[in-house]
C-alpha cells in the first residue's frame, strides 16, 4: 500500500483546483490523506473516495505554528512514502519534513530547497489545476475540470434550516477574495437582484466569507424590497456547499465561490475584469464567463491588480446587468433541461449529485 500525505493550501480556491490531482493519486491506487486548516478541509470531504482521510489540524494561514507541525509531524514519524506540497509557503514544507516523509514534493519556492526534494522540472503551467497535476508527474495536455460532491442528504436538510427550497433560490457571491478590482459594483448586483426577482420570483442568497459581510449587506440594502437573506460569513464551509449545489443558479466573480459553484456543476456565470479565466483551470460546462470584449475592455486589462490603477474600473463596471441576467437565466434554463448525468465510475472520482430543477424558470415576460 502506497500512503501518500497531501499538504492542502489554505485557500478555497487553491483547495478546488487540487482536485484533480487527488483523484489522479487514488486512480494509480495511492492511498491519500489530506492535512487541511478548518477554512477548506470541507472541500476535501467533498471529494468523494479520493480522500481516504482529511486531518482538520488549526494552522493558521500566513502561520508557522512550529510547535504544532513540529508535534503532529512527529506523530506521523515514517507514516507516509510520500508527501505532496501544495503551496510554495515555507511553513507548508515543514509538517512532511518533521514526520519524516522519504519523497517530498511540490514547486521549490523560495528558502525551502532543503524541505521539498523533488520539485518537478521544466516551465510550470500557467493554470492552477495544471500545476497541481505536474506535482504527480501528470502529462501535460488538457487539464479535467474539478468536481466536488457535498453528502446529498444534507441538501434538503440546509435548505430547510435556511427556509428555502432545492432549485428556487439564486446565489450572488460578490466577493473578490480582498481584491477589490475583481468586485462588480453593489449597485449593479441590487439592479441584478430585482430584475432576477421580477422574472423568476425567487429569493436571493447573498455568500461570502467573513470579509465580504460588509458588501453582501450593501447589496441587500440597495435592493431593498427583493427577497433575500445575506449568509456571507455565517454558514458553515460545508452548508454554503449544499446551498450552492441545490441552488437554481450562482453569480460570483473571480473568487473561491466561483470555483466551487463550478466544481459543483451548478449553472452559473462568472465575471471577469482584471483577471482572466485562463489561470483558474477548466470551468464547468455550465459555468459562462462575461468579460468585455477585447474592443471595448480598457487597454489596461487584464492588469490583475488587487486594486484598478487608474481607478475607473471600467473592465468590470462596463459589463450590463440585463446582459448578465439573460446570460444567468439562460445557463439555468439549459442546465433544466438537460437530462441527468449518469454517477462518474472511475475510482477518485465522487458520485454526482442530483439536483431538482429550478422550480420558476418560466420567465415572466420571455
Amino acid at each position: 500500500m502506497f500512503r501518500s500525505l497531501v499538504i492542502a493550501p489554505t485557500s478555497v480556491r487553491e483547495a478546488v483546483m487540487s482536485q484533480p490531482l487527488i483523484a489522479a493519486l487514488a486512480r494509480r491506487g495511492e492511498v491519500v490523506a489530506v492535512a487541511a486548516c478548518p477554512d477548506v478541509a470541507p472541500v476535501y470531504r467533498a471529494m468523494g473516495v479520493a480522500v481516504a482521510q482529511v486531518y482538520e489540524l488549526p494552522l493558521r494561514p500566513g502561520r508557522v505554528d512550529w510547535s504544532l507541525r513540529r508535534s503532529v509531524g512527529a506523530n506521523w514519524r515514517r507514516r507516509y512514502d510520500v508527501a505532496y506540497v501544495l503551496s510554495d509557503a515555507l511553513s507548508d514544507a515543514l509538517l512532511p519534513w518533521f514526520a519524516g516523509v522519504p519523497r517530498r514534493i511540490g514547486h521549490a519556492g523560495s528558502r525551502r530547497p532543503l524541505l521539498i526534494n523533488e520539485p518537478p522540472v521544466g516551465p510550470q503551467p500557467r493554470s492552477g489545476v495544471a500545476r497541481f497535476l505536474a506535482l504527480a508527474g501528470e502529462p501535460a495536455g488538457e487539464s479535467p475540470q474539478p468536481a466536488l460532491a457535498p453528502a446529498p442528504e444534507r441538501l434538503a436538510t440546509v435548505c430547510e434550516a435556511h427556509g428555502v427550497k432545492p432549485g428556487g433560490y439564486w446565489v450572488l457571491a460578490p466577493g473578490g477574495d480582498g481584491a477589490p478590482a475583481r468586485c462588480w459594483s453593489p449597485g449593479q448586483y441590487a439592479q441584478l437582484m430585482r430584475q432576477l426577482h421580477g422574472r423568476t420570483s425567487c429569493p436571493v442568497l447573498l455568500m461570502g466569507s467573513g470579509q465580504d459581510v460588509a458588501l453582501a449587506q450593501h447589496i441587500a440594502a440597495e435592493a431593498a424590497g427583493v427577497p433575500s437573506l445575506v449568509l456571507a460569513g455565517v454558514v458553515s464551509l460545508d452548508d454554503a456547499m449544499a446551498l450552492l449545489a441545490a441552488s437554481a443558479g450562482v453569480l460570483a466573480g473571480d473568487n473561491g465561490w466561483m470555483q466551487l459553484a463550478s466544481a459543483l456543476g451548478v449553472p452559473q456565470v462568472a465575471l471577469f475584469g482584471p483577471t482572466t479565466p485562463d489561470d483558474c483551470g477548466p470551468l464547468h460546462r455550465h459555468t459562462r464567463v462575461l468579460r468585455l470584449e477585447p474592443t471595448a475592455a480598457p487597454a489596461c486589462a487584464p492588469c490583475n491588480a488587487r486594486s484598478c490603477p487608474p481607478g475607473h474600473g471600467r473592465c468590470l463596471r462596463d459589463l450590463d446587468p440585463q446582459q448578465v441576467l439573460e446570460a444567468l437565466l439562460a445557463q439555468a434554463q439549459q442546465a433544466a433541461e438537460e437530462p441527468a448525468p449518469s454517477p462518474p465510475r472511475r475510482v477518485g472520482f465522487p458520485t454526482a449529485v442530483p439536483v431538482e430543477p429550478p422550480a420558476r424558470l418560466a420567465v415572466v415576460g420571455a
